[in-house]
């Protein structure tokens, strides 16, 4: 029989695969460390959205479109990524996030993970997507639960599999109109190209 040290001391008595955090990234960030970030909660955004629509002296250009904007530094659309500070990225910031969101999603799109919307994605593809946003953008983990990483998404991700799933929609289409089966032969399927 062990005494209560000894068997205090056994950390993981059924071995089990017990998760680990292998960096700062994997941790959730506390509110309390990061007093100047106004966005932490996701009813803060939406509150600060509620208040300011259609507030022309906010600071926005209508007549240029947000790809220009941000190719200038500004940004139009992530106002609610902010630093350390409570301050709000720049537009050339938010041009790198949704290229590397979709560099992750064509990963997922890869292994055959691709949700078909993102509200559908399972939670081991949510938690792969928002680990690796926080690995690459430290900002993205100052707010609760990944709301931050989330609503990038949740604005990005509709288009994205619109355009790669026509893509391959329009693949399998024009292969499966070129190409018939030949199982003439008992050992093997042969592919008769059609002209």
């Amino acid at each position: 029989m062990q005494t209560v040290p000894q068997a205090l001391a056994v950390t993981n008595p059924f071995n089990l695969a017990l998760p680990t955090a292998t960096s700062t990234s994997d941790l959730p960030l506390r509110q309390s460390d990061f007093p100047h970030v106004k966005f932490w909660h996701k009813r803060d955004w939406a509150a600060f959205q509620k208040d300011t629509k259609g507030l022309s002296s906010f600071g926005r250009r209508g007549a240029e479109r947000g790809k220009v904007r941000a190719s200038q530094g500004e940004n139009v659309t992530m106002l609610f990524v902010e630093d350390q500070d409570g301050k709000s990225i720049d537009g050339h910031r938010a041009t790198e996030i949704r290229r590397i969101a979709r560099s992750i999603w064509a990963e997922l799109a890869k292994k055959g993970r691709a949700p078909k919307s993102w509200c559908k994605a399972d939670m081991s593809t949510a938690q792969e997507y928002n680990r690796e946003m926080r690995r690459f953008f430290p900002e993205l983990g100052f707010c609760e639960f990944d709301w931050k990483a989330e609503q990038i998404a949740i604005e990005n991700y509709p288009s994205w599999y619109q355009h790669h799933s026509k893509d391959k929609e329009k693949s399998v289409k024009r292969e499966s109109a070129d190409v018939i089966l030949d199982s003439d032969s008992a050992d093997e399927v042969v592919p008769v190209h059609i002209k």
